[in-house]
């Protein structure tokens, strides 16, 4: 089994974390929909995305119970909610595009207000 330093782990971990946090300010279009329309076809689209990723990693959600500090599970689980993330944001973004949406540069959607 690989064993990693604790720094290794204590740099890691956060960096992950912070990662997640960056924000890409995407701003969506589609000709004619209103900002109502647009609302409510995002709170679908990310109800779909959310249930959607659930369903994918609710299975792996057994984790075990073993304690240690090479037992990677707190890593696993760090790393499965991750994947979830990423697998929502794709699932969300796809919806709105089968919607008639399309990404916009936040820019470009500031110049047009």
């Amino acid at each position: 089994m690989i064993t990693k330093s604790p720094f290794t782990w204590i740099m890691a971990i956060p960096l992950m974390l912070l990662t997640g946090c960056v924000s890409t300010s995407t701003a969506w279009e589609r000709d004619g929909a209103t900002t109502d329309q647009f609302a409510a076809d995002k709170a679908a689209c990310r109800s779909f995305a959310h249930r959607e990723a659930e369903d994918a990693y609710s299975d792996r959600a057994g984790l075990s119970s073993a304690g240690g500090v090479n037992n990677y599970v707190q890593f696993n689980a760090l790393m499965q909610r991750h994947d979830a993330r990423r697998d929502a944001r794709i699932q969300f973004e796809r919806c709105l595009m089968r919607r008639g949406y399309r990404k916009i540069s936040p820019n470009a959607a500031a110049k047009k207000i």
